[in-house]
């Protein structure tokens, strides 16, 4: 059986009880939750990733399942495979914080249908919400404490390998290793062979076309780098294509369908373009994370705030979504975030309940450094009047109102 790796990564991910072809019987059966495909995973505190392990799983029981894909002619399936998989449980240990594969979980729904909440909650027999959280946590602590399951799934896996994973086994109290070889399950099931061939026929599809490393390019240059899975499609990329860049190292994968071509540095606001190729090309910065993007005042804000077209609204964790209409002079580009104005911005958050102090100090800070004029921020107001033209006109010394 010679199929490439990135069709039995495809095969894994839609067949995952091939994870458990080698399991007896009388052990408990597994049922398996894909978090994600090609996992970023990082080997020091601010690293935005070193590894990508193939597949993400998790079981019943809330075990992580680190699982890479390898076919008998790729050399790594002697001995390296076994090293990328402790580094990947070592380290993931190590530089995951709580939540980590919770939040990698929610992500992958951004581009597929459906609710993880009510997905996880079918995947665990539960309607309670309670089981849904206690579940993230038993997660999080199989994590804390190094419960973890290493799998390497091939073709045909040398006995030297093998060797080395029975030895394995013998030494660690918490962690576990599987070898599963797959090739005699496959020949013997026709439903799997034909999925191979249909997957391997999409697969020569997408690489009729070239992809176009310009367009890509000139895409993310505007983005500080940051392009979204949906426009290295448009770009001529596959999905395949990607993931093989992504291993190369060309691109650096941030979060689920985020990713940064690697000569870019990470921008400091890489959260708010995050949030951007999130909600798509018409969102915009606004609010009290466009006041952090002027570092203006000492407001925190807890969530990224975003104006996006009402028909585009959908919650998105971590993001404040606002349906406001935007007039064609109240955004530009700042470090290649778009975002309201000044002006627009101390309205937004002015309507939105911050503190009379605080909107002083942007005030006076926006027009220290020439952010802003009085006659802008004039011109705005008129446009809010209410509580908007109030606190401005009271900060200019506007006593007309």
């Amino acid at each position: 059986m010679a199929y490439p790796e990135i069709v039995l990564q495809i095969l894994l991910e839609n067949h995952p009880e091939l994870l458990t072809i080698n399991i007896s019987s009388t052990h408990p059966q597994h049922r398996w939750l894909l978090v994600d495909r090609e996992v970023s995973i990082p080997d020091s505190q601010n690293s935005e990733g070193r590894w990508s392990v193939d597949h993400l799983f998790l079981d019943q029981y809330g075990i992580p399942t680190f699982v890479e894909v390898k076919v008998s002619s790729n050399d790594q399936i002697r001995r390296e495979v076994i090293g990328q998989l402790l580094d990947y449980a070592a380290n993931a240990k190590k530089y995951w914080p709580p939540q980590t594969i919770e939040q990698i979980y929610i992500d992958s729904f951004l581009e597929k249908e459906g609710n993880p909440t009510q997905y996880l909650l079918d995947f665990l027999n539960g309607q309670d919400i309670t089981v849904y959280s206690g579940y993230w946590g038993e997660v999080s602590h199989n994590l804390e404490i190094g419960r973890i399951r290493l799998i390497l799934i091939a073709d045909q896996i040398p006995s030297e390998c093998l060797d080395i994973v029975e030895f394995l086994n013998t030494q660690m109290a918490s962690a576990e290793i599987w070898a599963i070889e797959i090739e005699d399950y496959v020949q013997e099931n026709p439903i799997l062979i034909e999925e191979i061939s249909i997957i391997e026929s999409e697969i020569t599809s997408h690489q009729v076309a070239k992809p176009d490393y310009d367009l890509l390019y000139s895409i993310a240059e505007n983005q500080a780098g940051y392009f979204s899975t949906s426009q290295a499609f448009e770009a001529g990329y596959s999905r395949e294509r990607l993931s093989d860049l992504t291993k190369r190292g060309q691109f650096i994968r941030i979060r689920r369908g985020i990713y940064r071509i690697r000569h870019f540095p990470s921008s400091r606001f890489e959260d708010l373009f995050i949030a951007l190729l999130k909600t798509g090309s018409h969102s915009v910065i606004s609010h009290e994370s466009a006041l952090a993007v002027y570092e203006l005042s000492d407001v925190l804000p807890t969530k990224t705030h975003v104006i996006m077209p009402r028909t585009g609204s959908r919650r998105r964790d971590g993001i404040q979504l606002h349906t406001h209409k935007l007039q064609e002079d109240e955004t530009i580009l700042r470090e290649g975030l778009r975002v309201t104005t000044v002006e627009r911005t101390i309205a937004d958050v002015i309507a939105s309940g911050i503190s009379y102090q605080h909107v002083q100090q942007a005030i006076r800070e926006a027009l220290q450094r020439g952010l802003t004029t009085e006659n802008k921020l004039r011109k705005q107001a008129e446009r809010r009047k209410g509580r908007v033209t109030n606190y401005i006109s009271q900060i200019l010394g506007d006593k007309s109102s």
